[in-house]
């Protein structure tokens, strides 16, 4: 029920990011205290992320992998509350983490990269830059 419940809430913002909590209750008979938990709570897991804005077709894309002093976990938890990625995976092997960013420019990448190195927990970075997807 509980996650249902959550797939139904995300299914409503999917439609709509800026659907309002109180109609997302009213249309699932739910109070929006509910609502406001449940989407709190998704974002705290990472299983939603608040939204952003990618003007124009012409983003530059860059896998970022990383490798963590400690706990990857905790470190992946500190890069996606505190910077704009698309997505994050914690992975096996050499390094620990991977993620995807979208930028306007090389230089915005660079500083996005250049934050996330100064965060406790990151050892080391590689950027790749994406030339092309299908």
């Amino acid at each position: 029920m509980k996650e249902r419940l959550d797939d139904e809430i995300i299914s409503m913002l999917k439609k709509d990011s800026r659907t309002a909590n109180w109609r997302i209750a009213q249309k699932l008979k739910i109070s929006e205290g509910t609502v406001r938990y449940r989407i709190n709570r998704m974002l705290g897991s990472g299983k939603i992320r608040r939204f952003t804005i990618e003007e124009g077709t012409n983003r530059i894309g860059a896998l970022v992998l990383v490798k963590t002093f400690k706990s990857s976990a905790k470190t992946a938890k500190q890069i996606s509350t505190s910077l704009e990625v698309a997505h994050i995976y914690e992975l096996s092997g050499n390094e620990d983490i991977a993620l995807i960013i979208s930028a306007n420019s090389i230089d915005e990448i660079n500083s996005i990269v250049d934050e996330m190195r100064a965060m406790n927990g990151v050892k080391e970075t590689e950027t790749k830059i994406i030339l092309k997807s299908w």
